[in-house]
């Protein structure tokens, strides 16, 4: 009689897990999750997590001679947000530009988070900054 009821437990589990199989995702689509490097330097780098971002970002540089990035935006960015490592909030940079210039010495080594916001709608990018 236990055989049995095994039996139909067992049965009863693998028509159960298959019926959730299609509605459990396995694996995600990366071709939509894609890391875009703005700046490249011995200095720091700038990422973007996804290349839909990209529209926001008409230029972004690092100046040497003055020792600061440069962001060059499509739309007015109201405020930056720059967050640490510890996803703490450094600096509240208010900004109401197109062109925004951020001085190297603001930033010691470390990893950094830029949050634009875009006034209007609501809308915010995000950068990822890795001063060296």
């Amino acid at each position: 009689m236990s055989t049995m009821t095994n039996y139909i437990s067992w049965i009863f589990m693998i028509g159960f897990l298959n019926i959730l199989n299609p509605i459990y995702p396995t694996t995600t689509n990366t071709s939509t999750i894609k890391e875009v490097m703005l700046v490249e330097n011995a200095e720091l780098s700038v990422s973007i997590e996804s290349e839909a971002d990209l529209v926001f970002f008409s230029e972004a540089i690092y100046d040497d001679l003055q020792e600061e990035l440069v962001f060059v935006t499509n739309d007015e960015t109201v405020q930056i947000r720059v967050y640490d490592a510890l996803e703490s909030m450094v600096y509240l940079l208010p900004v109401d530009s197109k062109k925004i210039k951020l001085g190297r010495s603001l930033f010691n080594q470390g990893d950094y988070r830029l949050i634009f916001d875009v006034g209007g709608d609501r809308r915010m990018y995000a950068s990822k900054l890795v001063v060296h």
